[in-house]
């Protein structure tokens, strides 16, 4: 098959009957889920809970949580695979789940569609990123690996090895590419693109500041003052809109930080946000997703 790329807009939903007989309905794409040699993966859905385990609550709101989304899918057969509790709100025109709602309290503003078949992972085809050896310290950090306030940093494309740290009060500027990653990121201040005010320009001919950040070991851990505002997805190419591609099954946690800029892809591991964490993206999947109290999940695509 060959390499599959991720579409820029939301694929058209249709709410199709399933069996006149029983009335029930699957949310699913004119676009081909599973693409032909050729073709390009469609986003199908704005939100996805995968579901790697027989828990339960893949997707949880607790107290004082918010989540948007233009679309949502819950998987897993549990009888609480979407869980909703008091003082929380679920925001989406359409909301199917595998298994069944544990409603304690709380909005949830679309009636969801429950025992429905499971929704695919539409970015499952995709092919990881490859890229060179990444000298750090060195050619591809060459302000080094563990990054503070003192001057204006850089980190540029390339297979990292170390841990990278970045201080509350650093300046890190990150170049236009591909960021294969196999150790966790500790970010305590923002992450700006080249080309924004006080970073290197635009390596020429380059005309597209975008990244992605592909951890395929680690994950990118965002304290109080770290944030994933500036940077954006890449605009063509296999990986367009898509800003964080996590592999492995760690919990990613965001405290009280903010993310935004592109779609976040975490097929094996749990996200959670504290409070205070504020994502947004055009797409997110993730295989287990908690929002704790305070905490603003907004998924759509614009």
């Amino acid at each position: 098959m060959a390499a599959a790329a991720i579409g820029t807009g939301l694929a058209v939903l249709c709410l199709c009957a399933c069996g006149a007989a029983t009335g029930s309905r699957v949310l699913t794409s004119r676009a081909a889920l599973t693409p032909q040699p050729g073709r390009t993966v469609r986003q199908a859905l704005d939100l996805l809970a995968l579901s790697r385990d027989s828990g339960s609550c893949h997707l949880l709101l607790n107290s004082g949580a918010t989540v948007i989304a233009g679309t949502a899918a819950v998987n897993g057969r549990s009888g609480s695979a979407l869980c909703v509790n008091s003082g929380a709100r679920l925001a989406a025109h359409a909301i199917t789940v595998q298994g069944g709602l544990l409603r304690q309290g709380g909005t949830v503003s679309a009636g969801p569609d429950l025992r429905q078949p499971a929704t695919p992972d539409w970015l499952a085809p995709l092919r990881p990123p490859t890229a060179p050896p990444a000298a750090c310290p060195g050619a591809a950090c060459p302000d080094g690996a563990s990054i503070d306030g003192r001057q204006t940093d850089r980190l540029l494309p390339g297979t990292y090895r170390e841990a990278v740290n970045v201080g509350a009060d650093a300046r890190v500027c990150v170049a236009p590419g591909s960021y294969v990653l196999r150790s966790s990121w500790n970010v305590d201040a923002p992450l700006r693109p080249y080309g924004s005010a006080g970073c290197p320009a635009l390596p020429q001919p380059t005309s597209d500041p975008g990244v992605l950040l592909y951890f395929a070991r680690g994950h990118l851990q965002l304290n109080d003052d770290g944030r994933v505002t500036l940077l954006r997805a890449m605009r063509r190419g296999r990986y367009r809109a898509l800003l964080y591609w996590q592999a492995d099954r760690d919990t990613t946690a965001l405290d009280a930080a903010r993310f935004a800029g592109g779609g976040w892809y975490e097929p094996r591991g749990e996200l959670i946000l504290n409070s205070g964490a504020d994502l947004t993206a055009p797409f997110l999947v993730a295989a287990t997703i908690i929002v704790n109290s305070r905490a603003t999940l907004t998924v759509a695509v614009s």
